[in-house]
């Protein structure tokens, strides 16, 4: 569920999305809107939508189908935004709309009769090849996907990639720090140069001079104990298919 706003003609109103991937890849919500903060501006009703996730670019484009409850005068519109973290924003497909932006309302477990108990935030998780995956936000600047991995030492990125960042400028000279051996699942050994992230970003959990390696170009991004371990706890639902961090 994501709450926000959007504008029209009718002016700034409140907005809910309530979204759900299907087993294809596409992506049913709905589109509920109301007047915001209670003012008189807008009326409200909703109506279903339809539309496509492309992880490449994190791109949701929303397209409507029918109405569920539509007040005289109101037509439908489309959303064509890009999520980043837990925000939805861009424009709307309407008339004389403009923009839009929600949050997704995230899953904090916790018992909250214990102020000694420390909430766990829920970040959505991704299944790809059997393993799971995570966007991961680089210095606040790129955002890649990442493959959960407890049993990497640090956090992992091949060198192409690696390239790419130093040549963005999300890494420079001054973050290389030496080199360091680590030792395979095999048993062998294999020399790396490591290098400090000032910032790792995933859902709202930003920890601060995460180490990282540089692995051979065929590896894979790997999010690692570098970062996992900087948490008190951390776990993986596997039916609801989200990592838990606290």
């Amino acid at each position: 569920m994501w709450d926000g706003w959007y504008v029209c003609a009718q002016g700034q109103t409140a907005l809910r999305l309530r979204t759900r991937a299907t087993a294809i890849g596409t992506v049913n919500a709905s589109f509920e809107f109301s007047p915001m903060n209670g003012g008189r501006n807008a009326a409200s009703g909703s109506f279903s939508m339809k539309g496509f996730f492309k992880s490449a670019d994190w791109t949701l484009q929303l397209t409507p189908v029918s109405w569920i409850s539509q007040p005289a005068g109101y037509v439908m519109v489309a959303l064509s935004g890009v999520v980043s973290g837990y925000t939805y924003r861009g424009g709307v497909d309407g008339y004389r709309c403009s923009e839009f932006s929600v949050t997704r309302q995230t899953t904090r477990l916790g018992a909250t009769s214990n102020p000694a108990n420390t909430a766990k935030m829920a970040i959505p998780l991704r299944v790809e090849g059997g393993t799971f995956t995570v966007p991961v936000s680089i210095n606040d600047k790129l955002t890649l996907d990442f493959v959960l991995d407890s049993g990497a030492a640090d956090v992992s990125i091949p060198a192409d990639v690696v390239l790419t960042l130093v040549r963005t400028g999300t890494l420079n000279a001054a973050d290389f720090i030496g080199n360091r051996t680590y030792k395979l699942a095999n048993g062998s050994t294999t020399p790396s140069q490591v290098f400090r992230i000032r910032t790792l970003r995933v859902g709202e959990k930003v920890i601060q001079n995460v180490i990282g390696s540089v692995a051979p170009v065929e590896g894979s991004l790997l999010l690692g104990q570098s970062f996992l371990s900087r948490f008190k706890s951390w776990s993986i639902d596997n039916q609801r298919q989200v990592l838990l961090l606290e």
